[in-house]
C-alpha cells in the first residue's frame, strides 16, 4: 500500500494540528483508501459513543482521498450520514474508501487484529 500526503492542519489528516486526528490513509492496489483510528475520550459524544460530528469528519476525508487515489479532485457540496449503531470509544476502527463510476462507497469497520 501507498501512503498519500498529509495536509500539515488538517483536522483528520494534519500531522501538526494540535486538537487533529492524526490520521495516516493509504491507497491499495485497487485504488481504496485505509485509514485505522481509535477513538478516545476526547471523541465522545455520550459516555462511550463516538461523536456523529467526527464520524461524518472521517467519511468526508474518506471520501475525498477515495477520489484523489483515482485524479479526481473534488469538494463535498452535500454529506448525508445515516448511522446504524453506536461507535464504541477506545476501539480501533478502519475506515475504507472507494470511488465507483464517480460515486462513493465507503465502509467503517473495526480494525482487524494482525498476528
Amino acid at each position: 500500500m501507498q501512503k498519500q500526503p498529509n495536509s500539515a492542519m488538517c483536522f483528520v489528516c494534519g500531522r501538526d494540528n494540535p486538537i487533529g486526528l492524526h490520521l495516516r490513509f493509504f491507497v491499495d492496489e485497487q485504488n481504496r483508501v485505509h485509514a485505522e483510528f481509535t477513538p478516545h475520550a476526547e471523541h465522545q459524544s455520550y459516555p462511550g459513543v463516538m461523536h456523529g460530528g467526527l464520524i461524518s469528519a472521517l467519511f468526508d476525508e474518506t471520501i475525498g482521498r477515495a477520489a484523489i487515489a483515482q485524479n479526481f479532485w473534488c469538494m463535498t457540496a452535500e454529506l448525508s450520514v445515516r448511522y446504524k449503531k453506536a461507535v464504541a470509544i477506545d476501539e480501533p476502527l478502519c475506515v475504507t474508501g472507494e470511488l465507483k463510476e464517480r460515486t462513493m462507497v465507503f465502509c467503517f469497520t473495526r480494525k482487524m487484529q494482525h498476528s
